[in-house]
């Protein structure tokens, strides 16, 4: 079997080596999100206990899986856990069991050594990587259940942009062109609200921890990211030019969270792109919702963002993101659970508004 190095690379090398390679190999076919090196960084550093695997050959790295720790709710049990992502084989080495070794020594590492009794994976629904797993749950001694499957809301911020980066199938221009025309300027908006949002600061970091920790205590949620880090938040909320995060002040209190990271959408043209991550609106009004998110897409906009994209999840309730013209976006993500038979045996699937877990 291949050399497996654990925690041995540095982000410089593991994007030239092996992700900048990944984008080369698929851009014609489709738009791919560039994973930079501040975004490696920032994903790869989020947590001192994060476990990295990577092959080497000929001194290069040709491929690469990563677990990210997340402390959890998971149905009523707290979880130290890990999610399992980044997961890539560079082009010329794919199909000879490179990603397969590095699966199965992750499960090795995270369920028999680190005693958890599961792990979980995103995986697009159709992708390449489905195979391995399925694979993975005939040969293997572990469990695997789909948990949930879940799309995206894109909004478009600049049409003619997005359609230069990845000309826009037919079917596409129907789905997004009618919300885009109807976009921001047309929401009447109470604008006196703006002086109540600001970006982050290190002052309000305990509040934010505080309200983003109510999604863990709430009984309809079954699967909720614990923030007991509180380093660990500050660097998911805000780190250099890829995540911030916006407040809604009232009364000197933060009451409302849009948290987000930019990323790079790469295809025959380059666009900046905004992704929504952690949100928590439930204590203000529906006019204070709408100048918030308001403010938001204005912000965004003002730095060159093309689109908006979020998930599905209805945690934080939607009601008015489908306001602002939000729409599905037909490509799906497989959430996925790797562990003891025994232990997923006892839980049920996921509704889309029972699962609070940032995600990248």
């Amino acid at each position: 079997m291949d050399d497996i190095h654990n925690n041995e690379l540095s982000f410089e090398q593991l994007y030239q080596d092996l992700m900048e390679r990944v984008w080369k190999s698929g851009y014609e076919k489709q738009s791919m999100t560039d994973m930079d090196v501040d975004f490696l960084e920032w994903i790869l550093n989020s947590s001192e206990i994060n476990i990295k695997f990577n092959i080497k050959k000929q001194n290069k790295i040709v491929s690469f899986i990563g677990g990210f720790r997340r402390k959890i709710r998971f149905f009523n049990r707290e979880l130290e856990t890990y999610i399992g992502g980044l997961f890539s084989v560079h082009p010329d080495y794919q199909r000879k069991g490179l990603g397969y070794s590095q699966f199965l020594e992750m499960a090795k590492e995270i369920i028999d050594k680190r005693k958890c009794p599961c792990f979980f994976v995103y995986m697009d629904k159709g992708h390449s990587s489905t195979l391995l797993l399925k694979k993975f749950a005939r040969k293997e001694n572990y469990g695997v259940k789909r948990l949930a499957t879940f799309n995206f809301y894109v909004k478009m911020l600049d049409l003619k942009k997005v359609n230069q980066c990845e000309p826009l199938k037919f079917y596409e221009k129907i789905l997004l062109l009618k919300p885009f025309k109807n976009w921001i300027e047309k929401i009447r908006i109470d604008e006196t609200y703006f002086q109540n949002i600001s970006l982050l600061k290190e002052e309000d970091l305990a509040q934010c921890q505080e309200l983003l920790n109510l999604y863990s205590k709430d009984k309809k949620i079954k699967l909720a990211r614990i923030w007991d880090n509180r380093e660990e938040l500050s660097r998911q909320l805000s780190f250099k030019n890829k995540a911030e995060t916006l407040i809604f002040k009232k009364d000197n209190q933060v009451r409302g969270i849009i948290n987000y990271y930019y990323m790079t959408l790469r295809g025959k043209t380059n666009i900046k792109v905004a992704v929504l991550d952690n949100i928590y609106l439930k204590s203000l009004s529906q006019k204070e919702q709408e100048s918030f998110l308001s403010f938001y897409l204005k912000h965004i906009k003002k730095q060159e963002c093309s689109a908006v994209i979020s998930y599905n999840f209805a945690y934080f309730g939607q009601k008015i993101f489908r306001k602002f013209h939000f729409v599905q976006y037909p490509r799906y993500m497989h959430f996925i659970a790797i562990g003891r038979k025994d232990y997923l045996s006892q839980f049920n699937k996921l509704k889309r508004d029972e699962i609070y877990l940032d995600i990248k």
